[in-house]
């Protein structure tokens, strides 16, 4: 189902909820908030009144689990896309943030 603009206005406000921008020791930094004040957030309007949330909310209760999520093949995809984007730019960077492999959805690990 194609994504109308409302939606991804709704989408694009709900990231910049998430993730603080702030002054650092090396320039301008980002962070993400808790997952006490994501849940704050979902309990108050806006985020309480809006109907792309309440549906969202709806199917992750409905789901009898992960395999049966709606839309979980366009998250798995997503989710390996960043996975290759991160590792790209660590790749250019030089360094990691986070220590370890990252894994990717939907793909078994390598058998030893």
């Amino acid at each position: 189902m194609p994504q109308t603009g409302h939606k991804r206005s709704l989408q694009n406000a709900l990231g910049k909820l998430l993730i603080t921008r702030f002054d650092g020791p090396y320039g301008v930094e980002f962070d993400t908030i808790s997952s006490y004040e994501f849940e704050k957030l979902l309990a108050s309007p806006p985020l309480s009144d809006s109907e792309a949330v309440k549906e969202t909310l709806e199917a992750l209760r409905s789901a009898d689990d992960a395999t049966t999520l709606p839309g979980r093949d366009r998250l798995m995809a997503v989710q390996n896309h960043l996975v290759d984007l991160l590792g790209y730019i660590e790749g250019e960077m030089g360094y990691s943030v986070f220590p370890g492999k990252r894994k990717k959805c939907g793909i078994p690990p390598p058998v030893s």
